[in-house]
């Protein structure tokens, strides 16, 4: 049987070709950890960010409301509670007016213009750039090395993001039970938010949800003398 014979050349062309191969994958090997890294990170800090510019939004707008104003109310009859009203006009110009301002100030930032939001105070978010852009922050490339002495090494990686469609918003009302005979009315104000997070050459789709209290009441009922078990003996 004759052997097959390779040359000097063809060895090292198998040669160049395995090591290529080996490079490649190991490449793309990186390439799917430090895409999963980088893109994590960014989702992190652009629900951080969205998530602050919805807290502060609410804020602003409760501020605004006049000090007389109570968004929850009860009717109350010989020292008894008959039921309880809630201000509904108030509670859904809140709720448009902060939506309305939510989806304008995201806008803004993707965009880059952070002027416009100056009168929130994000003193909470250093990382905040004002560009063009619209770059919003940058990511230091030395944080795959998971290691806070090197995570400001290497260079930085611009990071923005694209609302997608609307903002959404819901009221939700919430009753827990605050000892004998009493209760904790909370309207909640349910937002959610739908982001796509954007790295050079990736992109990922993130859903951010918040909910923030924007009327609290206690209602007290009136207290029986005496209890035994779980029945009230006037």
């Amino acid at each position: 049987m004759k052997k097959l014979r390779v040359s000097f050349l063809d060895k090292i062309c198998i040669t160049y070709i395995l090591i290529a191969l080996l490079g490649m994958v190991h490449l793309n090997t990186a390439n799917i950890y430090f895409k999963d890294v980088f893109l994590s990170y960014a989702e992190r800090q652009s629900s951080k960010l969205s998530s602050l510019i919805i807290s502060k939004t609410i804020a602003y707008e409760l501020e605004n409301i006049s000090s007389g104003v109570s968004l929850i109310t009860y009717d109350e009859e010989n020292d008894k509670i008959q039921g309880i009203n809630f201000d509904t006009l108030n509670i859904s110009k809140i709720v448009s007016d902060t939506t309305n301002r939510i989806y304008k100030y995201l806008i803004a930032i993707e965009n880059g213009n952070l002027e416009i939001i100056n009168h929130l105070n994000l003193d909470d978010y250093h990382e905040l750039k004002e560009n063009p852009e619209g770059i919003i922050y940058e990511i230091p490339f030395g944080i795959i090395n998971n290691n806070p002495m090197l995570s400001s090494l290497g260079p930085n990686i611009p990071v923005s993001f694209h609302l997608l469609g609307d903002v959404m918003s819901n009221v939700n009302c919430e009753i827990t039970s605050h000892g004998i005979n009493s209760v904790m009315i909370k309207i909640l104000l349910e937002v959610k938010v739908n982001l796509q997070v954007i790295i050079p050459l990736v992109s990922k789709n993130c859903v951010v949800n918040n909910s923030f209290p924007i009327a609290m009441k206690l209602i007290q009922g009136e207290v029986p003398s005496n209890y035994i078990g779980t029945f009230p003996i006037e």
